[in-house]
């Protein structure tokens, strides 16, 4: 399987190492001649992308395997092969030094060999080359078998034994911490996620990722700001009698409704107070701002909800929910406020008048300020002219129908 993905990503260096465990697996099932296959195979793969370790490590391997099938003379041409200068990492020199240590016995120095294993295994102790000592300990241990030196044999083979089991409960408690740290991580990740959930469904997406961040979103100042509030006309009236569940649930249509509208226009939905919405655009100029709130307008007072059936409600149009809708374009503030429970807010005077737009406005109607009638004159909307109405704090002001798209 690893093999497969290595091949899929082209990954030369994943494919030749796997190549060469399988080799030292074919090797440790006595099958010599599968071993030698996969070992050059991974050498060519190697030689290839320039890993001179690697390279290095499996030629040993290959002296190993010749020599164990009696062709000393191939074995010593491999060996001369290897790059055996400036070997200063004792983990890379000991296979170089065992593979040259076999080949000084089957030359019948078998003093010279195991006097070169003896350092080899002194090596491995000083550095804790676990792996490397067990591999010494195993060529030692045959060394005294074919000399008959009982003693030897079982040294060798009881340490052989010993380190492979440190190297087998080092790997289990390695594989544990892992497991571990790997179920911790996955614990936070988890953990992580929810909290993402948890901002992404109270804050506006492109806010919440500033936070995760580790950005302070405390106050961002725009001057070209449209913002919408919108109120269900007559809830009180028309929700009294009405069950709490079939309320709640006209109400959550309504502004998923709404929230599909302001995610197709790229209009930030800032929060929902009892039957009332608000949004607002200001990542782009007063234009490009108007005119995405506007489709929102449009699209809340032309959407199509009804209430909940009774007696009292026999015709259509009667049980129709209608909206009264106020837009205002202007500077205003933004920013998260709280702690425990944050919450994503504006502020300013543009705000102010989108909710007095809203109140003074009329069922089913969009009523816009003058500034936003300046920032729509380049986009397809009809603008019917109220008048002038007073509005609570700024006075008489100039106020607009937004009808429809031309």
């Amino acid at each position: 399987m690893a093999q497969s993905l290595y091949n899929s990503l082209d990954d030369k260096r994943g494919i030749a190492i796997i190549t060469g465990m399988l080799g030292e697996i074919s090797l440790s099932m006595q099958d010599r001649s599968a071993a030698l296959d996969q070992f050059h195979q991974a050498i060519r793969l190697l030689q290839r992308e320039d890993e001179t370790e690697l390279v290095r490590r499996y030629t040993c391997m290959v002296v190993t395997v010749l020599i164990k099938q009696g062709d000393i003379e191939r074995a010593a041409e491999t060996f001369s092969k290897i790059d055996t200068a400036e070997i200063s990492d004792p983990n890379e020199r000991i296979p170089v030094e065992i593979a040259h240590a076999l080949l000084l016995n089957a030359g019948g120095q078998r003093s010279a060999a195991t006097a070169s294993l003896e350092r080899c295994l002194a090596l491995s102790r000083e550095y804790g080359l676990k792996r490397q000592e067990m591999a010494v300990h195993s060529e030692l241990r045959d060394f005294a078998r074919v000399d008959r030196d009982l003693a030897a044999y079982i040294l060798h083979n009881d340490e052989c034994q010993r380190v492979g089991e440190e190297i087998s409960s080092r790997e289990s408690a390695i594989q544990l911490a892992l497991s571990s740290k790997e179920k911790e991580i996955l614990a936070e990740r988890e953990e992580r996620e929810r909290e993402r959930a948890v901002l992404y469904s109270t804050l506006p997406k492109t806010v919440a990722d500033r936070i995760i961040s580790g950005e302070l979103v405390t106050g961002d100042h725009f001057d070209e700001a449209a913002v919408l509030f919108a109120d269900v006309v007559g809830f009180s009236h028309n929700s009294a009698g009405t069950g709490a569940s079939q309320v709640t649930a006209l109400l959550a249509q309504i502004f998923e409704d709404f929230d599909e509208a302001c995610e197709r226009y790229a209009v930030t939905k800032v929060k929902t107070i009892g039957d009332s919405y608000m949004c607002f655009c200001a990542e782009g100029n007063a234009l490009v701002n108007a005119t995405a709130v506007a489709n929102v307008a449009a699209h809340i007072v032309d959407s199509n909800f009804t209430w909940p059936g009774g007696s009292d409600r026999s015709e259509q149009q009667q049980s129709r929910v209608q909206f009264r809708v106020g837009v205002a374009i202007g500077p205003l503030v933004a920013g998260v406020i709280g702690t425990d429970r944050l919450q994503y807010d504006v502020w300013g005077d543009t705000v102010n008048t989108a909710s007095r737009l809203e109140s003074t406005g009329e069922a089913g109607r969009i009523q816009v300020n003058e500034s936003f009638v300046h920032a729509l004159a380049e986009a397809p909307f009809q603008l019917i002219p109220r008048g002038t109405i007073e509005v609570k704090g700024k006075g008489a002001i100039h106020t607009w129908w937004l009808e429809s798209r031309i």
